[in-house]
């Protein structure tokens, strides 16, 4: 219920100042290094493209976990039940669907998820870590979701970067993922020595970084899958 009051009003229309220019500096209360340090109670509000919903992280035990509030209903929802793994970043895709990965004392441990505002069409995108252990596989696969990387309009699709143990880990393969249905189809296919990327607003990648030696090169192409040309060369010693 406190949880509840807090984000409906911090969410309040604009409310009208009843202090005084003189009491806006006065001091504030001394805050104990306990209170300083204790982990938030709530974090990362953020909402919905239609305005009608909040998704945010909360504590479910001691683990952070996603929780969204209806705000014409006034009614928060869980959404995750991670008692491991904290979640970690989240977006809104789509007007009522939700990504999000997870991640274990900061560090990201793979595993990326879908789910729909209202709690329904839940979808693995990619296992964590310990999962695919525990499955035995010959190889394991990281995958992270790209939050700045989703497209501009609405859409059911997220891009995610897979780091593979069977190729170099600094150079990820990038997919576009249906998060309704888990298919995944490959956008950037990387040679081996591609270490970061960037698309447009369309979800396309159209930039690749390479770095040979102290050489840092800035490449471009027009859509996916067309050859890569050069833009720009310098040395990172260069600052």
């Amino acid at each position: 219920i406190a949880l509840l009051f807090i984000i409906t009003t911090s969410l309040a229309a604009e409310k009208k100042s009843s202090f005084k220019s003189d009491q806006a500096f006065q001091r504030a209360a001394e805050i104990s290094v306990e209170v300083f340090f204790q982990k938030a109670e709530f974090l990362n509000p953020k909402l919905s493209r239609d305005g009608k919903f909040v998704a945010f992280l909360a504590r479910a035990g001691e683990m952070l976990n996603l929780f969204v509030l209806d705000l014409e209903a006034r009614r928060v929802q869980q959404l995750s039940n991670f008692d491991q793994y904290d979640v970690g970043n989240f977006a809104w895709v789509g007007e009522r669907r939700l990504v999000f990965g997870i991640s274990e004392e900061s560090y990201g441990v793979g595993g990326a998820y879908a789910i729909d505002a209202d709690g329904k069409r839940f979808r693995t995108l990619s296992d964590n870590l310990q999962t695919q252990r525990n499955a035995n596989k010959g190889s394991l696969q990281w995958g992270f979701l790209e939050i700045q990387a989703l497209a501009a309009e609405p859409s059911d699709h997220v891009l995610m970067e897979i780091y593979d143990t069977n190729k170099n880990l600094g150079e990820p393969d990038v997919f576009r993922v249906n998060t309704i249905t888990g298919k995944r189809s490959l956008v950037f296919d990387n040679p081996g020595d591609l270490y970061g990327w960037l698309p447009d607003h369309t979800g396309q990648v159209r930039i690749a970084l390479r770095l040979k030696g102290y050489r840092q090169i800035v490449l471009h192409r027009e859509k996916d899958f067309e050859p890569w040309e050069q833009l720009a060369e310098f040395d990172v010693r260069d600052g």
